[in-house]
């Protein structure tokens, strides 16, 4: 089994853990920007591009998916609740709702930030900060365990969460009969 997407999250979230050791992550810090945010948040956004576009083409294989306003159209109509997942960062007692402002039928606003750093980073640096990185890598963890939610039902995704969890989820993601994505029975 491939779980390309799944690897990649887990060398990301290695980011995650090395960039507390220099900033604490909470509330206080959103707003700390460097050129090491910077770097994760694109590649963490750029993942997000990534895993989108798959999710999107499996739940509706005949899409063609361009840009974060079709993946909420798509992924939206597939999975009702996905705006309501919630991530928790469990050693910093912080939790995220990522992709909350789909339920308004609006992109995040970490998302549009991004997009600024991505085009306008003279302009815009101060956007690459600790809040959207955390926001992002937040959605970038709920969107792959859609994507590889029957591997994560299965056992399969068998990993410990270094810095992202799951609300009322498992440490580890084993066979956990305890545990179930809000649009998944």
């Amino acid at each position: 089994m491939a779980l390309e997407h799944w690897r990649y999250f887990l060398a990301l979230e290695r980011d995650f853990v090395e960039a507390a050791a220099f900033v604490e992550p909470c509330a206080d810090n959103y707003p700390t920007y460097s050129t090491e945010f910077t770097k994760l948040i694109l590649g963490t956004c750029s993942e997000i591009d990534a895993v989108a576009k798959v999710l999107c083409t499996k739940v509706r294989p005949s899409a063609e998916p361009k840009n974060i306003d079709h993946y909420r159209s798509i992924l939206t109509e597939a999975y009702p609740k996905l705006d309501d997942v919630e991530i928790l960062v469990p050693r910093y007692a912080l939790s995220f709702h990522p992709w909350s402002d789909w339920g308004n039928r609006n992109s995040p606003k970490w998302w549009t930030e991004h997009t600024e750093v991505k085009h306008h980073r003279h302009e815009s640096f101060k956007l690459a900060n600790l809040g959207n990185c955390l926001l992002a890598g937040a959605g970038l963890f709920a969107l792959v365990l859609y994507l590889y939610q029957p591997e994560l039902y299965a056992g399969e995704l068998n990993a410990t969460f270094d810095f992202f969890g799951l609300a009322n989820g498992p440490k580890f993601l084993v066979n956990d009969e305890s545990y179930r994505l809000p649009d998944f029975p």
